[in-house]
């Protein structure tokens, strides 16, 4: 679980979060919407700690982050950023990083943690590529083998920054199916979406912000259902029903 309590942030004299409160449960996946410039990105760099709130407090499972070592903050929350460098490394090696705040020795790889990372790429259906390296890989699969270091991490608590950007079609399905996996396992992740089908098919919970503050917070169904999605975004949302599938459509909104 994740808890912000009061949290008071600005990049200059003007604040952008005043007093925001906050909570994340475990078991579910929270997506935070917003127009650009809204604080999404900034929201989850102060619940990683790579940005510091001027006051309040960010909590990881009821007990403060700024309390834990980085090998306990590690164990308890991952991060998966916008950008990253691609590494010289295979992509096994990349998974074993996610399993170091696991072992006492950073430079050991015992084979049960060896077995740990193959499994996570197994889960995200990435075990082909285990002994290739990633300057060989295309964007999207490295985006998997991205996904199966945290899932080798082992995290209750799970921060994902627009893990679909400049994937297709396809590979959003299947990256946002792997993150429902996740979820089943019961850990708590906050994931920042700006693919509004997506984030109103996949999230249990929409939190939408507007310049830093939160405009709205509730089950998709019910967001749309009030017309908040709508006005919030300026567009047409249809529910379609295949079964007990259930999938929205964005259209434009219509002009006067």
């Amino acid at each position: 679980m994740i808890f912000l309590e009061n949290i008071c942030f600005s990049y200059g004299k003007e604040p952008f979060f005043k007093e925001l409160s906050l909570a994340f449960q475990d078991g579910q996946l929270t997506v935070l919407i917003g127009e650009n410039g809204s604080g999404k990105t900034t929201l989850l760099k102060l619940i990683a700690g790579e940005e510091q709130p001027q006051s309040g407090c960010v909590f990881l499972d009821g007990k403060a982050r700024k309390a834990y070592t980085a090998n306990e903050r590690a164990r308890a929350l991952s991060y998966f950023p916008q950008q990253r460098p691609t590494p010289e490394m295979t992509a096994l090696e990349v998974v074993m990083m996610g399993r170091y705040p696991c072992v006492q020795n950073r430079f050991v790889t015992p084979q049960s943690e060896r077995e740990r990372a193959l499994e996570a790429l197994q889960a995200v259906g990435a075990e082909d590529f285990a002994d290739r390296f990633m300057q060989e890989l295309s964007y999207g699969q490295r985006q998997k083998i991205y996904l199966a270091m945290q899932w080798a991490q082992d995290a209750p608590n799970c921060l994902f920054d627009e893990p679909t950007n400049h994937l297709d079609v396809r590979s959003k399905f299947s990256l946002m199916e792997d993150l429902a996996a996740m979820k089943k396992q019961g850990r708590c992740l906050v994931c920042v979406l700006h693919d509004l089908p997506l984030a109103l098919r996949y999230a249990d919970r929409l939190v939408v912000l507007r310049q830093g503050s939160v405009l709205a917070d509730g089950a998709p169904e019910a967001l749309c259902r009030a017309g908040i999605i709508e006005r919030a975004f300026g567009v047409r949302v249809r529910v379609l029903e295949d079964g007990e599938e259930r999938a929205y459509a964005v259209l434009p909104a219509k002009q006067a």
